[in-house]
């Protein structure tokens, strides 16, 4: 079965895994919104993955977890809000993509070998951070080896 999703003057059909998809989103930004008000603190979910990745609100920061760029797009700019001139993805599309890789992700962290596997390799890499943390680096000359040491990490965790 179909689904129209209608936003404006726009429409866009939606499979029922796409259908699943948004539900999931919406749920886990409501989730993460109470949970936030809660605890008040002072981060803004991001509007493609639904993750508290940001300081604030309409700031330009780049989500560590899905890649969307914080600007004023949200619900209502949802089939062709994208972050980037260059970038034909609209906001729903990136919605639907994090919700695919979410969903990966979350079938092999229920595979014990594969969770198994996941802790040692995170386990290596925090004692790898932790000695680049003690070391007498400048910011400068610590960003790029803690950048490459995460992309490491998750090249192996395959993410």
């Amino acid at each position: 079965m179909k689904r129209t999703l209608i936003c404006g003057k726009d429409k866009r059909e939606l499979t029922e895994e796409e259908y699943r998809i948004l539900k999931q989103f919406y749920s886990r930004r409501t989730y993460f919104k109470k949970w936030l008000k809660t605890y008040r603190l002072k981060c803004h979910c991001c509007e493609s993955c639904a993750f508290p990745t940001f300081t604030s609100f309409n700031s330009f920061e780049i989500c560590h977890v899905c890649g969307w760029e914080n600007n004023d797009y949200g619900d209502d700019e949802l089939l062709w809000a994208n972050h980037d001139a260059n970038d034909p993805l609209t906001l729903l599309d990136y919605r639907l993509d994090i919700g695919r890789k979410l969903k990966i992700t979350q079938k092999k962290f229920n595979d014990q070998q594969y969770f198994k596997y996941a802790v040692r390799v995170i386990k290596a890499h925090d004692n790898d951070f932790e000695k680049l943390c003690e070391s007498e680096l400048t910011y400068e000359e610590f960003q790029k080896p803690a950048d490459e040491l995460f992309a490491s990490l998750l090249k192996q965790l395959n993410v």
